[in-house]
C-alpha cells in the first residue's frame, strides 16, 4: 500500500520506510504500538493545516479532525445544508446538524433540541401508566434532579 509508505518517508525518512518491522501491513499491524508512537510523535510537531497539505501534496489522502466549532462555522458544510441555523428558545440563534437525507419533493425539518425534561410527563403517563399527581410528587420529590 502506497499511502503508508509515503507516511512513513515523511514521518521517519526512507529508513522508516524500509524498516523490516513496517515492510509490509501484516508487519506494521504486528508492530503497530511503535509505527504509532513514530508517527504521533511526528504529527505533534506539525502544525494541523500544514499537515494536511503535506500529504495531499505527497498523494495521502487526508483531512484534519475538526473542532465543533470549525465544523458548525464550516462553509462547505453551511452552503450544502449539513448545518443549518435554527431558532432556540433559550440560546437564540443556534447553528444544528442538517439532515443527509435529500428528498426532490420534501424538506427534512431541522429544529433545536426539546429542552431537558421536556416530555418527562408524557414519557412517564405512556411508559408506568403514571397519572399527573403521582408524577407531580415525584417532581416535588426531586426524582428528576437535572430536570429545569
Amino acid at each position: 500500500m502506497r499511502h503508508a509508505v509515503g507516511v512513513m518517508e515523511l514521518a521517519g525518512g526512507a529508513d522508516l520506510a524500509t524498516d523490516p518491522r513496517f515492510a509490509d501491513r501484516h508487519a506494521r499491524v504486528e508492530h503497530m504500538d511503535e509505527l504509532d508512537a513514530v508517527i504521533e510523535a511526528w504529527t505533534a510537531r506539525q502544525d494541523r493545516w500544514s499537515l494536511v497539505r503535506l500529504l495531499a501534496d505527497n498523494g495521502v489522502p487526508s483531512a484534519p479532525v475538526l473542532t465543533v466549532h470549525e465544523v458548525a462555522q464550516d462553509p462547505h458544510l453551511r452552503e450544502r445544508g449539513m448545518i443549518r441555523e435554527v431558532e432556540h428558545p433559550v440560546r437564540g440563534r443556534v447553528p444544528v446538524p442538517g439532515s443527509a437525507i435529500r428528498l426532490s419533493e420534501t424538506t427534512v425539518a431541522v429544529r433545536p433540541a426539546p429542552a431537558l425534561g421536556n416530555a418527562t410527563t408524557d414519557i412517564l403517563s405512556e411508559l408506568l401508566c403514571a397519572n399527573s399527581d403521582t408524577i407531580e410528587s415525584w417532581r416535588r420529590a426531586g426524582a428528576f434532579g437535572g430536570e429545569r
